[in-house]
Formats: structure tokens, C-alpha cells, sequence
């Protein structure tokens, strides 16, 4: 094999191993996006809770947020 064939396939190699780099980032980026949204769902389910465990403990702030709730 010559110089000039040896520089062929090792391009050949090379281009085949940015494309499968540039797939398996793909999916990782989909599977990050995919728990950044999970995350989110949770913190927001969490900040929820918060806010309805305080308006049960201060019939008041629950008051005020029923009157509220009415205006909107």
C-alpha cells in the first residue's frame, strides 16, 4: 500500500469517527434536554408544594389567596 492510499484510508477512518462523535453527542444532548425538563417539572412540583403547604398553615395567606384566585 502507498503512501498516498495509507493517507486515503486513514481519512476515510477519520471522517467515520467524527460522524459516529457527532451521533452519540446527539443523543446525549437529547437525554441532557430530556432530564433538564424532568428537573424542572420536579422543582416546579416541589415550589408548589411549598406554596400549599403555607396557605394551609395560615388560614389568612389562604384567605387572601382564595380572594385572589376570585379576581383573576
Amino acid at each position: 500500500m502507498s503512501l498516498a492510499e495509507l493517507g486515503v484510508v486513514s481519512e476515510i477512518v477519520g471522517s467515520i469517527a467524527v460522524l459516529f462523535t457527532l451521533i452519540v453527542l446527539v443523543f446525549q444532548i437529547s437525554r441532557a434536554r430530556k432530564e433538564i425538563t424532568r428537573a424542572n417539572a420536579r422543582e416546579l412540583i416541589r415550589h408548589n408544594n411549598e406554596i400549599l403547604l403555607r396557605l394551609s398553615e395560615n388560614p389568612e395567606l389562604l384567605d387572601v389567596h382564595i380572594r385572589g384566585q376570585k379576581r383573576s
